[in-house]
């Protein structure tokens, strides 16, 4: 993770390296470090692994959404599993989306295990916290508002100049306001006798239909 900060040009405040680590770190990176005794990194560190360290990085601002509807963001609305945020911030950016947008009740992005699934993405999405009512807000000034259900919608790519792609939560799912004031409602073709997808791939999946086709 560090590597995928320093490629994002991403430059670390400060790094803690486990005193067993510390000779090959000086090695692999040309950077200032603090040794830290192992018994206390592993106390403090999410991870185990043989290779510990701790950087830390300064948070991005807010990313200010144009007033004029331009390209394709995803609202996450009270989406709180770490993983799914993570890994729907990664494709984000595979797929080359303006921006993720979370609701207030989402997962914090900061979460550690967030940071992880989002493979280096996180230091590159252009990310903000948005509520409902300021997403009806921008469909006013002309964004669209796109959700997805497990049936009755259809499949299409967006020709709209602005849209909010919305991913509900894992258990409730988009909610009913949000329902009916969709300008399209999106569902993914599934066969067999799956249901649903999890909401990380789900809205992977969402999003290349969306634009796959641009």
């Amino acid at each position: 993770m560090l590597r995928e900060a320093l490629r994002s040009e991403v430059v670390p405040k400060e790094i803690y390296v486990s005193k067993s680590y510390a000779f090959d770190f000086e090695k692999e990176f040309n950077l200032p470090f603090s040794v830290v005794v192992d018994e206390l990194m592993q106390s403090i560190s999410s991870t185990v692994s043989g290779r510990e360290l701790i950087a830390l990085v300064p948070k991005e601002k807010d990313h200010q959404i144009p007033e004029v509807p331009r390209g394709l963001y995803v609202y996450l609305q009270d989406v709180q599993d770490p993983g799914n945020v993570g890994t729907i911030i990664r494709s984000a950016e595979a797929f080359g989306l303006a921006g993720v947008c979370l609701s207030p009740d989402s997962a914090y992005i900061y979460n550690d295990k967030v940071v992880r699934s989002s493979m280096g993405s996180i230091f590159r999405m252009p990310h903000c916290v948005l509520c409902d009512d300021d997403v009806f807000e921008f469909k006013k000034k002309g964004y669209a508002i796109v959700t997805c259900a497990p049936r009755g919608g259809q499949s299409f790519s967006t020709s709209w100049d602005g849209a909010f792609l919305i991913i509900g939560n894992e258990s409730s799912g988009v909610s009913q306001d949000m329902m009916e004031r969709a300008d399209g409602i999106l569902t993914i073709p599934m066969e067999g006798m799956v249901e649903s997808l999890n909401a990380g791939v789900a809205a992977s999946i969402a999003m290349f239909m969306l634009v796959g086709e641009d």
